[in-house]
């Protein structure tokens, strides 16, 4: 699974990178309306170029989304556990 992951990532490099090259080379003979749908294509695939993923270890990806939402889940395990530990006398917020 995880080489057609990198795979993957390969390959839309590659597209981004032939998409640019037509619209530098090609740009003037293209009709208007292909201009404006192949800039909206480039605009979309800039966002998610800019988002391309870290890959830890070669295991995951990790793109801004993910790591936002590891760091959202880490936070709301400590808010927990500090809520575990404020809990009274020293026993626990379920300890009597």
């Amino acid at each position: 699974m995880q080489e057609k992951g990198q795979k993957a990532c390969e390959l839309f490099e590659v597209l981004r990178e032939k998409l640019t090259r037509i619209r530098i080379e090609d740009y003037g003979e293209l009709e208007a309306e292909d201009e404006r749908r192949l800039d909206a294509l480039l605009a979309g695939l800039a966002t998610s170029a800019s988002s391309a993923p870290i890959r830890p270890l070669d295991v995951f990806n990790l793109n801004y989304s993910s790591g936002v939402s590891s760091v959202g889940v880490m936070v709301t395990y400590l808010i927990v556990l500090l809520q575990f530990k404020t809990g009274g006398n020293g026993t626990g917020a379920l300890g009597q």
